[in-house]
């Protein structure tokens, strides 16, 4: 991974992925528990399901590298090559008008689509935990409103019985 390809990567990340990013260290691997342990200590309160989301979404993106159980971030300098090195070309059968190789460039292109991709993901599932906050409020108002139209009732009703004394 380039440095433009892992700054792309960073930038489409959601905030949610970019805060668990910013908790695992570059220097030392951590397990699962001791990134949210961090998010925690950092008062980030995610759910255990959102963060387990994003980390797998940055080891997808090829941000975080997973070994055994244990997680550590990924800069591009010490990015791990996903495929084999290919032979380097003469500068004679490279025409001098290319500077790119067109296959790099769709891989790299590729590669951000992947990540704008997981970044969509991302947001998609932050989308349906604020809805299902949401509905659980509605829920909860709806519930309160049935009990304040149980007093009323109750209270009409000791209200009627005091006034035929």
């Amino acid at each position: 991974m380039n440095r433009s390809r892992y700054e792309s990567t960073v930038a489409n990340l959601s905030s949610s992925a970019r805060k668990v990013l910013d908790s695992i260290p570059l220097a030392e691997d951590w397990t699962r528990q001791q990134v949210n342990a961090e998010l925690r200590r950092k008062g980030i309160n995610m759910e255990l399901a959102r963060v387990e989301g994003c980390i797998e979404s940055l080891i997808e993106s090829g941000l975080v590298q997973a070994s055994g159980g244990l997680l550590r971030q990924i800069r591009p300098e010490e990015a791990p090559a996903k495929s084999p090195a290919r032979p380097k070309m003469e500068a004679k059968a490279v025409p001098a008008e290319r500077k790119r190789d067109p296959l790099a460039e769709l891989a790299e292109i590729a590669a951000d689509l992947r990540a704008k991709g997981n970044a969509m993901i991302d947001m998609a599932d932050q989308i349906e935990f604020v809805a299902l906050d949401v509905t659980a409020q509605i829920q909860t108002a709806g519930e309160a409103g049935q009990k304040l139209s149980q007093l009323q009732s109750l209270l009409r009703g000791l209200a009627t019985e005091g006034a035929g004394c």
